[in-house]
Formats: C-alpha cells, sequence, structure tokens
C-alpha cells in the first residue's frame, strides 16, 4: 500500500517520457502579459513593470502543483516621433508537484518589437520572441519501489535541460478613442525540445499554439465590459476559455488611477474561474479561483486552483493615466 502513494509522481514522469506533458499555465493571463504572449514585453505606458504570481492546483486530490512566477520588463527604446519601440524582459518559473518533487525551473529572455500606425495610433502592432533554458528533475532518493530486483523500474536520467523557443503576435486597435480590440496568437515549443530522460530517445515535446481575442467596451467614464475568447491547441488536444470581465473605473475625475475588477470565464468541460483585481496607479493585485467541474470532480472535491498575483509599474510617462486594464504603450 505504502506505493501507492507514488502512482500520481509516477504518472507524471510517464506522461513526460510520452512527450505529451502540460505546460505550467496560469488562469489569470492578464497578470503575467510577458509570460502570456512575448508581444506584450514592455507594452505598456510605464517605464518598468514587475510582476509575481502564485498557484496551488490539485492539492485536495494528491500533493499537487506549486507554480511560482517572475517576470520584469522594461523599455529599451520608444521613439514619440516615429513612434515604434523595443521592449526587453526576464523571467523565472519554477514548478513543482508530488512526493518526488517532480518540476521545472526555466529561466527566460524576451525581446519584442511594437510599431503604432494610423494618424492617431489607432493602431498597434507587436512582435516578440522568448527563449527559455528549461530544467527538469525529480528527486529519485524520494522513490519507493518493492523488494524484488524486478520492482526496480530503473530511469537512466532524473535530470535533463534543454532551449525553448517561443514567439508571438499581437495586434490592437481603438475605435473612436473608446472601444479597444486586441487579437494575437503564441507559438510555443517551437524548436521541440527534446523531453526524455532516456538519452537514446527522441521524444519531443510538441509546438502549442495559443490563439486570443478581447474586447474593451466602455459603457461610460466609469465602467466598462471586456469579454475574452482563447483557444489552445497542443497536437490532439485542445482547450477552450471564454468568458468577461467588469471594469469599475473609481477615479473617472481624479488624477489618480484606482480601477477594480471582477470576471466570470469557463474554460469548456473543465473549469469555472472567478477572477476579481485591484489596480490603484501602477500597483494590482488579484485573486484567481478555479472551480473544478471535469470528471476529476469526485477526488477534487471542485477545487481546481487558486492563483495570487501582484505587478507593479512604475515611471509613468508624461501623457497621463490609463483608461483601461489592456495594454497600452505611449509613443
Amino acid at each position: 500500500m505504502k506505493r501507492l502513494r507514488y502512482i500520481p509522481v509516477i504518472i507524471l514522469v510517464c506522461i513526460v517520457l510520452q512527450g505529451r506533458g502540460q505546460d505550467v499555465r496560469f488562469a489569470s493571463f492578464d497578470s503575467s502579459p510577458m509570460f502570456f504572449n512575448p508581444a506584450f514585453t514592455g507594452f505598456y505606458s510605464e517605464q518598468f513593470r514587475a510582476t509575481t504570481t502564485f498557484r496551488n492546483q490539485w492539492s485536495s486530490v494528491s500533493k499537487g502543483y506549486n507554480s511560482y512566477l517572475l517576470t520584469a520588463e522594461t523599455h529599451l527604446f520608444n521613439s514619440r516621433k516615429h513612434r515604434f519601440g523595443f521592449g526587453l524582459g526576464l523571467s523565472f518559473l519554477a514548478d513543482v508537484a508530488g512526493s518526488l518533487n517532480y518540476g521545472s525551473q526555466n529561466f527566460g529572455l524576451a525581446l519584442s518589437f511594437f510599431k503604432s500606425m494610423g494618424l492617431k495610433s489607432q493602431h498597434t502592432f507587436s512582435f516578440g520572441l522568448n527563449i527559455n533554458r528549461s530544467t527538469y528533475s525529480y528527486d529519485i532518493g524520494n522513490a519507493d519501489y518493492g523488494s524484488q530486483i524486478s520492482d526496480y523500474e530503473a530511469i537512466p536520467l532524473n535530470l535533463l535541460s534543454v532551449y525553448d523557443i517561443s514567439l508571438g503576435c499581437n495586434w490592437q486597435s481603438t475605435f473612436d478613442n473608446k472601444m479597444i480590440f486586441q487579437t494575437g496568437f503564441n507559438l510555443m515549443h517551437l524548436n521541440e525540445p527534446l523531453m526524455t530522460y532516456f538519452g537514446y530517445s527522441e521524444l519531443r515535446m510538441p509546438m502549442r499554439t495559443n490563439l486570443y481575442a478581447s474586447l474593451y467596451l466602455p459603457s461610460d467614464l466609469s465602467y466598462g465590459w471586456k469579454p475574452t475568447l482563447m483557444l489552445q491547441k497542443q497536437t490532439i488536444n485542445y482547450e477552450l476559455l471564454a468568458g468577461c470581465e467588469f471594469i469599475r473605473h473609481l477615479d473617472a475625475f481624479s488624477f489618480e488611477s484606482k480601477t477594480i475588477a471582477c470576471g466570470v470565464y469557463y474554460r469548456i468541460l473543465d473549469a469555472l474561474i472567478l477572477q476579481g483585481s485591484y489596480r490603484y496607479n501602477g500597483f494590482n493585485i488579484g485573486l484567481c479561483y478555479e472551480v473544478n467541474l471535469s470528471s476529476l470532480t469526485p477526488a477534487s472535491k471542485t477545487y481546481g486552483a487558486v492563483e495570487i498575483f501582484m505587478s507593479y509599474a512604475f515611471g509613468v510617462s508624461k501623457s497621463g493615466k490609463r483608461s483601461t486594464l489592456l495594454p497600452c504603450p505611449v509613443f
């Protein structure tokens, strides 16, 4: 019976060995835009921005996932005359799960280019590239095997390191100086890195595609709505998320920026996502909770995941405050 508690971890290792491992993902995709799409690196009105996110998932089923994300980014160059700029970002992502402490550590470097078009910069295109150095490992010392030699399932390695490349594009348009439409894509694992603990295997991480679109609809100066649609695909696996966020501006007639937002999203056949956040000038803090609705519900007891995120942006430009929660570079 003692060996049964290692079954979830063994399954995790087998998934990676087959090249179908699940990437670390965050439900609060607005909390760390650079991680969501490298095209968002430096794509905002402030000079510098730092973000952090913590996620706990499946802790009601077993010793679940704990994920930690840190990002820092800035404008390398920003031309007001020609309305283009470059962004630079650094990221660190750590993920650990199970009794074997199976997880990954990722160090990333992101570069972006963004260009504004139109007489009043109504349209902005951005392109981003992200290069990661990723390390995957597990603690073999915590493994528990049977007393017979035949019970030992030898795995030659317990550590592997790979380089991973992603690129993304984003298009943002403003209509009537009010509505803001945004769409783009992110292609992850372009080089399909080798993901195996067996040196002779050719099993690789398959490329993952992320498509999204959102629309900010202001009702007046004090509040607005932001519906969002996102589709992700990796080999034969699909994930579709749809929802809407309500945004209330508490500072409609002042020089400070105070905003509260709450949203509801549905990941098809998987989870209901509840999210809330508060923004004061450059500081933003929020909480996200996933209600599990999949076939795992009897074991999870509807607990999917909880996320806490914070970000801080500073070095505000002279052109004024931001009026929405969408990225808005200043030229």
